[in-house]
């Protein structure tokens, strides 16, 4: 049986991404028009647009958040496996925003415009928090900058994703970045452990 208010929310997200350079903005009416159902149907589901914008992101958002979950939280939590883990979050969020064009986009455009949080959180800790549980404060308590770097991560992966999706050769350019970004992070983490080693 058809999700037909899954189906509604990619519609959505499709149509305005097809309309990104015309300067129009999709419609309930488009939506309807794409998928072969009425605009009352809609409307049902989604009472005006700003509401059917608000669960196409949270859609987006529980995608990614699948995704960033079935990565494998490592069993020691000290400074090397952190950043390696981190690294993880970073391939897995880049990847999925590589291979979504219209939900790269449709994200971004949101994230800017409106919030940068799905509904029911107000913050990058309470994500954090939903994804970690209680190794959450274990992973602060290890690497105190655990939510900035995890931040500059998620915003530049936005970043490089609006970047590869405009370049001529994709699998290249997202190769390119995933080295200098791996790069930054080993440097990382070679200071942390000098700095660990002078303060023992």
């Amino acid at each position: 049986m058809v999700n037909r208010k899954k189906e509604i929310l990619d519609a959505y997200i499709e149509l305005s991404y097809i309309n990104r350079n015309t300067g129009k903005k999709a419609s309930a009416q488009m939506v309807a028009d794409y998928i072969g159902c009425s605009k009352v149907l809609i409307f049902q589901y989604y009472p005006n647009v700003r509401s059917l914008s608000d669960n196409c992101f949270d859609l987006i958002c529980h995608e990614i958040k699948e995704e960033i979950k079935a990565v494998s939280v490592p069993d020691v939590i000290e400074t090397g496996t952190i950043f390696s883990y981190l690294c993880e979050i970073w391939r897995t969020f880049f990847s999925y925003l590589v291979s979504h064009l219209a939900k790269m986009h449709f994200f971004i455009f949101y994230s800017l415009n409106y919030s940068r949080f799905p509904s029911g959180y107000n913050s990058s800790d309470a994500v954090a928090r939903s994804i970690l549980g209680d190794r959450y404060e274990q992973f602060i308590s290890k690497c105190p900058d655990f939510m900035l770097i995890s931040e500059y991560l998620i915003t530049v992966a936005a970043l490089a994703a609006n970047i590869v999706q405009n370049s001529k050769n994709p699998q290249l350019v997202t190769e390119k970045i995933s080295v200098i970004i791996m790069n930054g992070i080993s440097a990382m983490i070679e200071q942390e452990k000098h700095d660990q080693k002078v303060n023992d």
